[in-house]
């Protein structure tokens, strides 16, 4: 195939192995590659973190960005995520840590890819196109399938609860914060590939109905067997170190307290990230209202009366704005409706 159906077989992968929504991917920021070597086997994680996704407005107020991390390892050999980095250097997309735009562009007739992100739609007829060349029983595939796949695997093979909850991007009720948490991914994703393993040996087949999930093993791991694993041209981007694995462990068990903790952390490296004007943003050249609690955005239409957009009146908790940090996660979505953003 050529590079571009290439890259986007990746795109959608990653989707897979992500748990994603296909909006999650429309707009990340700071590509992620956390990949090591033992025993000359390669093994590890990649993935986005993106401030736009269905529950921005929850985490308005302190901006933290939704972490999208998928294994390296799938079901087959090689590992697809060393290849999908390797078809992106390729095609021309620079999976760099300042990585900012949609995960796919839409490309352009040039044989360039655009700035827009390929739609829903786009997407479900592009991931058609590519499998209808090895299967034709395609009825209820769509961009939307994507997520729950994994996420299927997971609930067939017992996975704990609490792991399939923070996987699909949901609170376990550990913390209201916790699926923003780094850490709070780790038990969680290593759950994630025992489950990938175990479909890789045989031992799990989730295909079949109820009586036929669970199967005996019958063949090796080809993670371990792959003759190119040790041979990748692909370097670790990070050593996997030995603290980072003892406070994922104890993350896995730690309370709403130290989940809230873990991601006031993150708050500020966000803040400090934020220093370059990456993330400041002004609303054009109107004038912009910020509540000082929640960190809405409005959007003034009068000044003499101190109205928003969206109707509302501005009070003592408001304060006038020039620039603010995420600006579209914290957006009035009525003050957008109001001016024809929505």
């Amino acid at each position: 195939m050529n590079l571009f159906d290439r890259y986007a077989a990746g795109s959608f992968l990653f989707a897979i192995y992500a748990r994603c929504r296909w909006s999650d991917m429309r707009a990340v920021n700071s590509f992620d590659f956390d990949v090591s070597t033992e025993e000359n086997h390669v093994h590890g994680f990649l993935g986005f973190t993106t401030f736009n996704h269905k529950t921005a407005s929850q985490v308005a107020r302190h901006g933290l960005p939704l972490p999208l991390v998928a294994p390296i390892w799938g079901l087959e050999a090689p590992a697809w995520g060393l290849m999908w980095k390797k078809v992106a250097r390729e095609a021309g997309v620079d999976f760099s840590e300042a990585f900012a735009g949609p995960v796919l562009p839409a490309p352009l007739k040039n044989g360039t890819w655009g700035s827009r992100s390929v739609g829903s739609s786009e997407a479900s007829k592009w991931l058609l196109a590519l499998l209808n060349k090895v299967s034709d029983n395609l009825e209820t595939v769509s961009s939307h399938s994507l997520k729950c796949t994994t996420l299927s695997w997971l609930a067939k093979a017992g996975a704990d609860e609490a792991h399939r909850l923070v996987l699909g991007h949901h609170s376990s009720g550990r913390g209201s914060l916790e699926i923003y948490s780094r850490d709070m991914l780790a038990a969680p994703l290593r759950t994630l590939e025992g489950v990938l393993r175990q479909i890789r040996v045989g031992a799990l087949q989730p295909d079949r109905t109820r009586s036929g999930i669970i199967q005996k093993p019958t063949r090796d791991d080809c993670r371990d067997t792959d003759p190119q694993n040790s041979g990748t041209e692909e370097q670790p981007g990070r050593e996997a170190s030995s603290s980072s694995s003892s406070s994922s462990t104890s993350s896995s068990d730690s309370d709403s307290a130290d989940n809230e903790s873990d991601a006031e952390d993150q708050i500020g490296h966000w803040a400090k990230l934020s220093q370059d004007n990456k993330h400041q943003q002004s609303w054009g050249i109107r004038t912009m209202y910020q509540h000082k609690l929640s960190k809405v955005v409005h959007l003034e239409a009068d000044s003499e009366k101190r109205q928003f957009e969206c109707g509302i009146i501005a009070s003592h908790e408001h304060e006038i704005v020039t620039q603010t940090l995420f600006l579209e996660a914290r957006k009035c979505k009525r003050c957008q409706k109001a001016v024809g953003e929505a």
